[in-house]
């Protein structure tokens, strides 16, 4: 992964870790072991659908830009305000979202 995030920055390109499940109680350790090594490796976002490890994310990886999922079907204005307030610096639409709705 590290081979791989210097090759792609050295190419001017970014690279975004998905982490789109609900994660279990007893997996969180593993989370956060993932998490401290994405920061150590610079990535560029992690895109996530549970809240919880957005939350975990801000407040112990705050070096780690938060995006969120398309999982979390956030499809309204006071959703993506929510998301905002969290700390979440983006939030990725679904394919079929018409441009007139994302202007908004």
């Amino acid at each position: 992964m590290e081979r791989m995030l210097a090759y792609a920055h050295a190419h001017d390109k970014r690279v975004y870790v998905t982490l789109n499940t609900l994660i279990k109680e007893r997996e969180l350790p593993q989370l956060v072991e993932t998490l401290a090594a994405l920061a150590g490796m610079r990535v560029d976002g992690v895109i996530v659908q549970d809240l919880a490890v957005g939350r975990l994310v801000r407040n112990y990886f705050p070096s780690i830009p938060l995006h969120a999922s398309t999982q979390m079907t956030v499809h309204n204005t006071p959703g993506v305000r929510v998301l905002e307030e969290l700390g979440f610096q983006r939030r990725c639409w679904r394919a079929n979202w018409p441009l007139t709705k994302l202007r908004q």
